[in-house]
């Protein structure tokens, strides 16, 4: 009996967190507690509901788009996707560029039932080189980005020394991504 309380203990929180898990389309882990958190603190809400919108959406090649509801009515979306960063074994490495993987980051952006960028994270940084752009005070210039604005990292964007590739990585995903939002939002026929 002490065997099976035991593993119950063990089990019990192996499988709460397997649950709390999601993995998208890239096979990648959505940290859905992370989000949520972020969410509740963003939305000053109690609790909220992350419902996974399956219908394919142009532009989102391998993004996870996310409705964001309380009680059943939308406030908002999430977005998480990967950003594909250097090659494996640096940005000048001299490696034919089939020989090796991209290096990359997870991020997931919260935005308004309008599309605009309400706050960007970065969850999973696996590059070797450009981890400034995690900066919660960089990537809060993101924030108020509208569908179809255009941004360039040293004009809209503040560049990184050090960070140039990723900068321009998130920059020009961010880009694309809200675009493919605007588009999705502003054409009622896609959302049925």
């Amino acid at each position: 009996m002490k065997n099976i309380s035991y593993f119950s203990w063990i089990l019990l929180p192996l499988a709460g967190l397997l649950i709390m898990s999601f993995h998208n389309k890239k096979g990648f882990e959505i940290p859905l507690s992370r989000i949520d958190t972020e969410v509740v603190k963003l939305m000053n809400t109690k609790s909220s509901q992350l419902v996974e919108l399956t219908k394919p959406i142009p532009g989102f090649e391998g993004a996870s788009l996310f409705s964001i509801e309380q009680e059943g009515q939308p406030m908002g979306y999430v977005l998480v996707n990967r950003v594909e960063s250097c090659r494996a074994g640096g940005c000048d490495a001299s490696i034919r560029i089939d020989q090796q993987p991209f290096e990359f980051f997870d991020y997931f952006m919260i935005l308004s039932l309008q599309g605009e960028v309400l706050r960007v994270r970065i969850f999973n940084y696996q590059a070797t080189r450009g981890h400034e752009v995690m900066s919660k005070g960089w990537l809060r210039q993101f924030v108020g980005i509208r569908p179809h604005q255009e941004l360039t990292v040293g004009d809209e964007i503040q560049a990184i020394s050090g960070a140039t590739i990723s900068a321009r990585a998130i920059t020009a995903d961010i880009v694309s991504q809200t675009t493919s939002l605007g588009d999705y939002l502003s054409d009622p026929l896609s959302q049925r």
